[in-house]
């Protein structure tokens, strides 16, 4: 009598553990027994331009300020023969999101993601409870700079394991990971696996106009154990009716595979309403099963 129970405790204690592989995108290795397959194919995807982070103008730079208490806007433009050559950004206020997590269209409970930014500081905290083993919390905090968020320090822990980080030594321009004793050449505008949705999300709110559907960012990513650089190709806009009706008006972005080994896919919808905040996340893997995050609460501060 005790097997279904037992197997739905299992069944919750996975889909946890999958949803926390979501929220910052990478597969841990005890899914590595998966077999290996061919990529999904991507949803009409044509790459009509690509931006990369690029340096601003010191003088513009100078004259960021913040439009709110909890709000930053960088005026990063310069002139330039090349149309993106620099990138305005405007950083969404603090706010506290809830997400709703689906399992091939099951529902079950997720977690919160904290955002706080102040004085040109910021620090961004996510919580998964995982039944059972206890609750995963990924961390990320640093400044702002002129190319956006700045990030510093990036730690994750998995309930009782030791905490992995990396640390971002912007006086040094070197990149510090906890996994191994090299160091390496950090590259401006760097983001780690959490800060990398937010500094998308004030990119486009620096200038909707840029991420038109067939765009491609191009932003440097350190994981836990090297530096990455993720594209980010918009999709244009559309209206997202899973959320609440002012949070509707969305822009989407799929993320391109980072290698050959990159057998998922990733999509993110960002909402007009809420500053471009994620208002749904969406992975599917190599065998079809689709992971979403929906937002289903948020409190802007």
């Amino acid at each position: 009598m005790q097997k279904p129970a037992l197997k739905s405790s299992a069944t919750l204690i996975s889909v946890a553990l999958v949803l926390s592989l979501l929220l910052h995108f990478i597969a841990m290795g005890g899914l590595s027994f998966w077999p290996k397959t061919t990529a999904l194919p991507l949803p009409n995807t044509v790459v009509q331009a690509t931006l990369e982070m690029a340096p601003v103008d010191n003088k513009q730079s100078t004259e960021r300020a913040s439009i709110e208490e909890t709000s930053l806007v960088g005026d990063a433009f310069e002139e330039s023969s090349e149309p993106f050559n620099a990138q305005a950004f405007q950083l969404p206020p603090s706010a506290l999101m809830t997400y709703t997590a689906y399992l091939n269209g099951a529902a079950y409970p997720a977690g919160t993601v904290n955002w706080q930014i102040r004085d040109a500081r910021y620090q961004l905290q996510v919580t998964v409870p995982v039944p059972f083993i206890g609750d995963f919390t990924f961390t990320s905090s640093g400044g702002v700079d002129t190319f956006g968020l700045a990030p510093e320090i990036y730690i994750e822990k998995r309930a009782s394991r030791s905490e992995r980080t990396v640390t971002l030594l912007r006086d040094q321009e070197l990149i510090q990971f906890s996994t191994q004793t090299e160091k390496i050449p950090l590259r401006p505008g760097t983001q780690d696996r959490f800060s990398v949705m937010f500094q998308l999300a004030g990119l486009v709110a620096g200038n909707p106009e840029i991420d038109q559907k067939g765009i491609a960012r191009e932003i440097p990513l350190a994981s836990i154990q090297q530096l990455e650089t993720w594209t980010f190709v918009s999709q244009g806009d559309v209206v997202l009716t899973e959320v609440a009706e002012h949070l509707q008006e969305t822009r989407h972005f799929l993320r391109l595979p980072r290698d050959e080994k990159d057998l998922r896919r990733f999509e993110v919808w960002l909402a007009k309403g809420a500053h471009y905040l994620p208002v749904k996340m969406r992975q599917t893997d190599h065998k079809g099963q689709v992971i979403e995050l929906v937002l289903s609460q948020l409190q802007m501060q």
